[in-house]
């Protein structure tokens, strides 16, 4: 019988090993199979390989996207309350974080990178390029597979280590030998920074890196640094999860029958990976490759920010990214997010920054958090019900000296677009409509609005194409401001069939110094808070913010500026995850923390703004005036983590195929 391949989890998965050449393209899929032999001792046939497993990492199974990829509709809704998906109407399902929903799992490709570093390991490889070629490709394999193990474990817990084995099975024996038990969760960590140290030392020749700065275009290829931040980024999940776990609670931890820790970390080893993280990350920073985007004054730190996400030529602080290169691989992003006035097709608007994340930005000059709506220093909840007593702040947008968004952290500009910003060199129109001076009975502003036109039609109108406005539509604004993160000022950058081809980021340096912000911080060996704002007041700086004591660097503080610096990155999610404070934050009808607004409830909210028009020759016409409000789309559905959902559930068919394999905690 033909032998075939076989992963020992999985008896019955028969995959017979394709190789895949020959363009050097990292953004191209090649398309024709090679015989084995013939791959590696041909860098081409390598280097299309590898291409192949980049691609299968940034989505599919080993959920390297995260379902944050920005490529399509489908991956919008990145984190619970980074932004508002359009989809749906008012009353559009609760926005439940089902277990599966970002479950990784792909032993496949495990598979599949293990024969291929068989392959490079042979005297046949060796022999036919030189050894730091060969060091760059195994390299690059073997962070791909721990970044493949990392998502997984993450979303699992303890799984099964395989290392380099590639197993074989005979159809008709006996497939008991193959069925490997699960790993303790500390142990598949402690495999994963082994990993990534091993990667960092293959990808590094005689202190020299093996993939050099101008070969690795638009930080496509993981190079030492990318293992670094891997490195640093898994043992901060590791050291979470040993801190915040709550000891003996059945959804958090778990032994297995045979008394392996299969689901949490003790405690004890908490500062170890702590300081773990801060030295991978502290090596990155220290190494000098990467230097934070910056400006001096308000403006040039404004387009700095928004450069390090959307500008790929010059960038000096992206690490690692999945980049994309039009015609073969782009992405619908600005197409469906762009504001729908500015964009060159139909769609537009299908996401809404929430006003809740707007309010988490602090003015430049006096900390204050928050936009305010009304006179009185009520706070920010009860100005929406204030009344004519307490009259609207008006505000002339026109005017930076006036406009309440400009005078927050710089970094506000690169992350949201709000009423009268400009993108694509022009004001962006989000209006809700008119306040003529009158209130409603409850104390609401009384407006006036109408229905947002249909693109392109001519006239004026109280409410802007964009919106916002409570309607069904999806092509309108719900939230009144719109994410400018991966948008594509490009001309063609929303048309079909190219679209865009911005990237995703993975890795940027200011991660390193988040990391070792927060290492510090939680860790006392490493110096606490005292060493830990050097290092967050770094990632301030850049919105031109007054720097923090120790003693105002708390943990509340960091979740804040965490918030902030890595808005639509895919962070907010696993980082309310690892802290086990998910389905505190996100408890749906409980809404338990209200009175810590802004920093995270579980209803988003919205502000709208309306143009001021209080007669003629009023000189406060044309200004704006904002109320805020829960948001239209989840006003009846509120985000909603259970606490089960920490660790994804198992399938069926896994344990089939391997009986020793047992259900997660919460299934």
């Amino acid at each position: 019988m033909k032998k075939k391949f076989l992963y020992s989890l999985f008896a019955l998965f028969l995959i017979n090993t394709v190789f895949i050449g020959c363009k050097r393209d990292l953004t191209v899929v090649p398309n024709s199979v090679v015989s084995d032999a013939s791959v590696y001792t041909d860098k081409n046939l390598i280097t299309s390989v590898l291409a192949r497993f980049y691609s299968q990492i940034n989505g599919g199974n080993a959920g390297a996207g995260w379902g944050a990829s920005n490529a399509t509709d489908d991956s919008y809704q990145q984190d619970p309350d980074d932004a508002q998906n359009n989809r749906g109407g008012a009353s559009a399902q609760q926005v439940l974080f089902t277990k599966n929903r970002y479950r990784a799992f792909d032993y496949g490709l495990i598979r599949r990178i293990n024969i291929f570093l068989q392959g490079i390991r042979s005297e046949e490889s060796k022999k036919s390029m030189s050894a730091f070629d060969n060091s760059s490709f195994e390299g690059q394999a073997l962070f791909l597979r721990a970044w493949t193990f990392f998502h997984m474990v993450k979303t699992l817990g303890g799984m099964t280590i395989v290392g380099d084995q590639v197993f074989e099975f005979n159809g008709g024996t006996d497939a008991t030998p193959l069925q490997l038990k699960r790993n303790s969760e500390e142990e598949c960590y402690d495999y994963i920074l082994a990993q990534c140290d091993l990667a960092a030392a293959k990808l590094t020749s005689s202190g020299i890196a093996t993939i050099p700065a101008t070969q690795n275009k638009n930080a496509a290829l993981a190079n030492r640094w990318a293992a670094k931040m891997l490195k640093a980024r898994a043992a901060l999940t590791a050291a979470s999860i040993a801190k915040f776990n709550t000891p003996g609670d059945a959804l958090l931890e778990k032994k297995d029958r045979f008394g392996t820790q299969t689901h949490g970390i003790p405690a004890s080893k908490a500062d170890a990976y702590y300081k773990a993280a801060f030295d991978a990350a502290k090596e990155v920073i220290d190494g000098g490759a990467y230097q934070l985007m910056t400006g001096g004054d308000l403006a040039s730190a404004q387009q700095a920010f928004n450069k390090v996400f959307n500008v790929k030529d010059g960038n000096t602080e992206v690490i690692w990214a999945a980049d994309r290169q039009s015609p073969n691989i782009n992405t619908q992003w600005t197409s469906w997010v762009g504001p729908v006035t500015h964009t060159e097709g139909p769609t537009g608007n299908q996401l809404g920054a929430p006003a809740d994340f707007v309010d988490t930005f602090e003015d430049r000059l006096t900390g204050a958090q928050g936009i305010r709506t009304r006179t009185l220093p009520t706070s920010l909840l009860n100005e929406m019900i204030a009344g004519s007593t307490n009259p609207p702040i008006m505000y002339d947008l026109s005017n930076p000296a006036d406009n309440p968004f400009m005078q927050k952290d710089a970094r506000l500009w690169g992350s949201v677009i709000w009423p009268q910003a400009v993108w694509k060199g022009t004001p962006v129109d989000l209006r809700a409509g008119e306040w003529r001076g009158e209130y409603n009975a409850d104390g609401t502003l009384k407006v006036y609005t109408s229905a947002p036109p249909a693109k392109g039609t001519q006239g004026t109108f109280l409410t802007s194409i964009n919106g916002p406005a409570e309607n069904t539509s999806n092509i309108v604004n719900k939230t009144g401001f719109i994410p400018r993160k991966w948008l594509d000022e490009k001309p063609g950058a929303s048309l079909s069939p190219n679209y865009s081809d911005i990237w995703m980021i993975r890795f940027r340096l200011a991660e390193a110094y988040a990391i070792c912000a927060e290492s510090a911080l939680l860790s006392g060996p490493l110096g606490g808070p005292g060493v830990g704002v050097t290092y967050i007041n770094f990632l301030r700086r850049r919105g031109l913010l007054p720097d923090l004591t120790a003693g105002q660097f708390t943990f509340d503080q960091l979740r804040r500026e965490l918030r902030i610096e890595f808005f639509m990155e895919d962070h907010r999610l696993w980082d309310m995850n690892r802290w086990r404070l998910a389905d505190q934050y996100w408890d749906g009808p409980t809404d338990s923390k209200r009175v810590e607004y802004p920093n995270g409830t579980s209803y988003p909210y919205q502000l709208y703004g309306y143009t001021v028009n209080l007669g003629a020759g009023n000189p406060n016409n044309g200004k704006y005036v904002f109320e805020r409000k829960k948001a239209f789309r989840k006003r009846a559905n509120p985000q909603f983590f259970q606490r089960s959902s920490y660790y994804s559930s198992t399938d069926d068919s896994w344990r089939t195929w391997n009986p020793n394999w047992e259900r997660n905690p919460g299934e």
